[in-house]
This record gives C-alpha cells, structure tokens and sequence, in this order.
C-alpha cells in the first residue's frame, strides 16, 4: 500500500526518458499502489503540460522513433497514458506535422 506522499511524488519525477509516462497512467498506478485522490493529485500537481509534452518527446527520442513511424509512435504514446492531444503536440514536433 502506497502512502507516503514522497513516494508518489518521485514516481512521477522518475518517469521520463525510455520509462516515460503520461499522468493518466500514473494516476492509474499511484491509486492502484493505494494512494489516496489527495495525494495523486497533488503529486501530479507538477507535471503542466509542458513538462506533460516534454515527458512525450524524451520517449519519442529515446526510442528512436523517425518519421515513418508515426502511427506506431502515437500507440506508444497513447499506451503509456498520455492524453490524445499531447500525443499529437509529441507527434507534430518530433516527426512534424501529419500530413493527412
């Protein structure tokens, strides 16, 4: 059972880079490690969505993603809990603009 706060709190720091994720499923994982709504939120509380997007781009150029892998970048994206419109930010500027 998670109840200290700090805890909360560095998981959310930690994930970045290759281990990146997006605040829903951290705020899936700290509830299902028993942290209170209090305490989740709080701990998301730092993560804007400018560092929401940058969390994005550390993935994509951790993983090495090139532009013609557009659809398969947005799964990744989209499976590690980040919200359909940082996924498209993510997207446009680490491959630019979707063409469609």
């Amino acid at each position: 059972m998670l109840d200290d706060e700090r805890t909360a709190e560095n998981l959310v720091e930690r994930a970045v880079g290759k281990a990146a994720k997006g605040r829903e499923r951290l705020r899936a994982e700290l509830l299902r490690l028993g942290a209170d709504g209090d305490t989740v939120d709080r701990a998301l509380e730092a993560r804007d969505d400018e560092r929401e997007l940058e969390a994005a781009l550390c993935l994509l150029r951790a993983r090495g993603f090139g532009r013609g892998e557009r659809a398969k970048a947005g799964r990744l994206l989209v499976a590690r809990g980040f919200d359909e419109e940082t996924v498209r930010r993510a997207l446009d500027a680490h491959l630019g603009p979707d063409d469609d």
